[in-house]
């Protein structure tokens, strides 16, 4: 007689690299679905630079610029862009981690890159992988976390960032960072040390904001370690090597940049508004908003979907309220520890200016308020961020409350299927901007073509007479592809620029050999008349001036750029110069 093994089977979808492989599907498709194939193509930047969003072309200039400058120490720093201040790629949000990688590889990188359609991408697959661990190791079935992964993706907090703040679609270092403290309790000391400090020291050269929330939780679990669990010594190494790593990490990026010639922003700017939790503000393809607020800052709108699923879940804790009491009682410091980690984050987020439905319930600012403390802290001047690891933290126990109180795998499918397809519906079309329509190498206006190859080498800094960010791509694109510095920049929290101080060098007729000058006709005004000598060349293109020394010039101009004699645009100048505009500085940035 044949023995058979009667042993169980083991389940290979409860495997955790199912979990992760299906949800790097299921990220991977959803890209797709919402942006397509051509931002993907590391070579297509026109949809970056032809973007109305100033941030976005803005991260890309800053590794245009950062790639083209030589490596210094900290690696993190040039001063190319805007010259001649230091500057950091940590301040001009693009993505640290992967601009020093294809800084390395920039010889044999094609002359126009970008790294952000792969960045998102890998954001929509890590923020799957990191939502479906989380649900596994709560307790959720295999089909019951792929049916939660896409609320993770979907959702405006998320989808809102990327091609806008593309950095900040790093939320999966918060998610993983739960992960890590449901997992930790399983692991050695050594491994708990290492994934922390690649945690928080990664999270510092991908956004500082995104660090502050990563370092939250690995305080916080430091904490409940400490005091709940009595590992003492481990976790001092755990916080005291994150210290260590996040503080390297920040010096190694350049962000210790000199006090004085830092754009100072203000703080707090974008506060959180709780009302904006169920308030479609524009991101609802249904629902007209409850009231508009400024502040996109406060993207945090849950969708119709998902609170249909949160008010589920309220209800089947109001009516199981007594089979759940002896979960809280035997889970009594954990909750209450996390629920005043929640309190915490919910009042930074609200800032010293808290408001609801829009109105400052009161002020903590005062004018005479210290101005080297409120220029420090406005460098998390947007304090509505913080309460996203709140979110997804309510996002977590939504699902795994329906998980607990919906038994049948059937009925779970049936009420989380028309969800997601709601949720699809109503946020993908007013949140998800920034995607590519087709496939386009390189980047063309009418002056970069006029005026590409025109410069010999000696040609050193490009002079952008402007404070219009939006004008700043073609600049920027054709002084960080010809080696040139650039006087102007939009960084969240970089240096001044030297618009200022080139607009008074021009009025008092002190012009650079081994600048190009480029002023667009709205900032004509602001320039005194001067007689240029026979030394320097003039041509309009594309509504712009340009000048430079001849001595500059290697190849004629293109044919759309037309040239002008110095009386001819000393009459210009003479016509539309507007001293008590011209007397207003631009370009500064400085709220002092």
């Amino acid at each position: 007689m044949i023995k058979t093994d009667k042993r169980k089977a083991p389940d290979i979808l409860a495997s955790p690299t199912v979990y992760a492989m299906s949800a790097t599907l299921i990220g991977a498709v959803l890209f797709l679905l919402i942006y397509g194939f051509a931002t993907l193509l590391p070579t297509n930047v026109s949809f970056i630079y032809n973007s109305k969003d100033a941030d976005v072309f803005n991260h890309q200039l800053g590794f245009d610029f950062f790639r083209t400058s030589p490596w210094r120490n900290p690696i993190g720093l040039q001063s190319y862009y805007p010259y001649p201040y230091e500057s950091s790629v940590i301040y001009s949000d693009s993505i640290p981690l992967l601009a020093f990688f294809f800084k390395l590889l920039s010889p044999i990188l094609p002359e126009y890159f970008q790294y952000f359609g792969i960045w998102i991408f890998l954001c929509f697959i890590l923020q799957g992988v990191s939502s479906s661990l989380v649900l596994k190791k709560i307790g959720l079935s295999y089909m019951q976390a792929m049916l939660c992964v896409p609320f993770f993706i979907l959702n405006v907090p998320f989808l809102f960032r990327c091609f806008h703040h593309s950095a900040l679609a790093g939320q999966w270092l918060i998610l993983f960072s739960f992960l890590m403290i449901l997992s930790e309790s399983d692991m050695k000391p050594r491994k708990r040390i290492v994934l922390w400090t690649l945690l928080c020291g990664g999270s510092v050269l991908i956004h500082g904001y995104l660090f502050f929330m990563t370092g939250f939780l690995m305080s916080f679990s430091c904490f409940y370690r400490f005091f709940k669990e009595k590992k003492r010594v481990s976790t001092l190494a755990v916080f005291f090597s994150c210290v260590i790593a996040s503080l390297f990490a920040y010096y190694l990026g350049g962000g210790m940049l000199p006090h004085a010639n830092i754009i100072m922003g203000g703080f707090p700017h974008y506060l959180f508004d709780p009302v904006d939790l169920i308030n479609p503000l524009i991101y609802s393809s249904f629902l007209p908003p409850i009231v508009y607020l400024c502040s996109k800052e406060s993207a945090v709108y849950w969708g119709l979907a998902f609170i249909i699923l949160l008010l589920m879940s309220v209800i089947f804790i109001i009516i199981k309220r007594r089979s759940i009491k002896p979960f809280f009682k035997k889970h009594r410091f954990i909750i209450i520890l996390t629920m005043i980690a929640s309190l915490f984050l919910f009042v930074i987020s609200e800032g010293p200016r808290p408001r609801i439905a829009g109105q400052t319930l009161f002020n903590l600012i005062k004018p005479d308020s210290d101005y080297d403390l409120i220029a420090f802290l406005s460098t998390f001047r947007a304090t509505a961020r913080f309460i996203l690891p709140v979110l997804y933290l309510i996002q977590i126990c939504v699902f795994y409350v329906i998980s607990r109180f919906v038994n049948k795998q059937t009925l779970f499918t049936l009420i989380l299927i028309p969800c997601i397809i709601l949720q699809y519906a109503e946020i993908v079309p007013k949140t998800a901007k920034g995607g590519a329509d087709s496939i386009v190498s390189g980047y063309h206006t009418v002056f970069n073509d006029c005026f590409d190859n025109t410069f010999s080498s000696n040609a050193r800094h490009l002079s952008f007479i402007s404070d219009n960010y939006e004008n700043i791509a073609a600049a920027g694109v054709f002084a960080s592809h010809h080696n040139m510095t650039l006087n102007t920049s939009k960084a969240c929290r970089g240096p001044k620029n030297s618009v200022w101080a080139d607009i008074t060098a021009w009025n008092a007729e002190q012009l650079s050999q081994d600048t190009v000058y480029l002023i667009p006709d709205d900032y004509i005004p602001y320039l005194k008349p001067v007689l240029l000598t026979d030394d320097h060349l003039i041509y309009y293109c594309d509504e712009m001036i340009c000048i430079f020394h001849k001595d500059l010039l290697q190849n004629t101009p293109g044919e759309d750029a037309a040239m002008l004699d110095s009386s001819m645009l000393y009459d210009i100048l003479d016509h539309y110069y507007d001293p008590e505009l011209a007397a207003t500085p631009i370009g500064t940035f400085d709220d002092r």
